[in-house]
């Protein structure tokens, strides 16, 4: 139930909590919905939902909201309560009033999840459904099982989810743009790991083309200002295999240091305007210690100085053609990282 938990804690960008109700009841629930990413996935019109357990029902309920919430791509959490407890969750019944304009009625369910907040019972629920008039069988309700542990152990569900969840924590450029709510790994620092691989990656293909052989250049494709041949490419794969190594051990550096402990309660007692808290006894932070962040910045810097200098010496050696074969080798090296390298080790990677 490993990637099931991590499916939970990796939050979209698009997310959104709403309450549905005072929280009076004794029983207290969360239900994730994720909407899909197809073109027009997203819904305006009015959501309802009934959760049947095996001890009783949450009844229907209307997510009666006036913004946006439930868009291409997001994930939305309901907080709800009900006077009974529902035991286990069997049905999950998903519907909508169809009363979106145009493509905006109809709704794609990716998956949804309930969690029990008295017990911490999580239950997962398979949707990949449209919930549309003019699409698929023409439902706008429709009635999902929950999933069993087999089929959360299945190879279909867990590649996926892990490898989704991998891209928007792991994928060094993706995860600029995506990364999940909360990560100790900021977007301010993923743009220097960025930045070091860029810069390094000019001056890597740079050492690469100063060693080719000037009989190599057999047939070109060309791609507007790009030049390709066998050489160019293989020299792209080659310097982003480089400057992996360097960049992953900023990334480690970044990812895995403790978080500064001095001042930190202060600024979370100043942001919730309470008492300053006693200090509780805890155990000892896993992690690198807390200035291997200052470390990992002084080789950011290091790196986007030393390959500017480098690349300006090389370049005053070079002519016309020999800067357009650069230009086109680093160009490669950065599709190969994105498409190629990065991809890979996130398959890779073992959380």
């Amino acid at each position: 139930m490993t990637q099931f938990h991590k499916q939970l804690g990796t939050l979209s960008r698009k997310n959104s909590s709403i309450t549905l109700d005072d929280l009076q009841n004794d029983f207290r629930y969360c239900l994730h919905l994720w909407t899909g990413t197809a073109k027009h996935a997203g819904t305006e019109s009015t959501v309802s939902f009934n959760l049947c357990g095996d001890e009783a029902t949450s009844g229907v309920r209307v997510v009666s909201v006036t913004e946006k919430v439930f868009t291409q791509g997001s994930q939305v959490t309901l907080n709800f309560s009900t006077a009974e407890q529902l035991g286990n969750v069997a049905l999950l019944q998903l519907m909508h009033d169809n009363s979106g304009e145009g493509s905006r009625a109809s709704w794609n369910v990716d998956r949804a999840a309930v969690q029990d907040l008295t017990t911490g019972k999580l239950s997962y629920f398979f949707c990949d459904e449209w919930l549309a008039a003019d699409r698929g069988d023409g439902q706008v309700a429709k009635t999902f099982p929950v999933a069993t542990e087999q089929d959360l152990h299945s190879f279909g569900f867990l590649f996926p989810a892990s490898l989704r969840s991998n891209l928007v924590e792991e994928h060094l450029f993706f995860s600029v743009a995506i990364m999940p709510k909360g990560s100790k790994f900021t977007r301010i620092e993923r743009l220097g790991c960025c930045l070091s691989f860029l810069t390094l990656s000019m001056v890597a293909s740079a050492m690469w083309l100063s060693d080719e052989n000037a009989t190599q250049v057999v047939q070109a494709v060309s791609l507007g200002p790009f030049s390709f041949t066998l050489n160019t490419v293989y020299t792209g794969i080659m310097t982003s295999i480089t400057c992996l190594p360097v960049v992953m051990a900023i990334v480690v550096l970044f990812q895995y240091s403790r978080p500064n402990s001095k001042g930190g309660r202060r600024v979370r007692d100043a942001e919730t305007a309470g008492p300053a808290e006693a200090p509780e006894q805890q155990e000892p932070a896993k992690g690198l210690p807390h200035w291997c962040k200052y470390v990992a910045w002084v080789l950011v810097v290091l790196s986007a100085l030393g390959s500017s200098v480098f690349i300006v010496l090389y370049s005053l050696e070079w002519g016309k053609d020999k800067s357009e074969r650069w230009l086109s080798a680093f160009f490669t090296t950065f599709l190969a990282d994105i498409f190629l390298l990065q991809p890979v080790k996130n398959v890779l990677y073992k959380p």
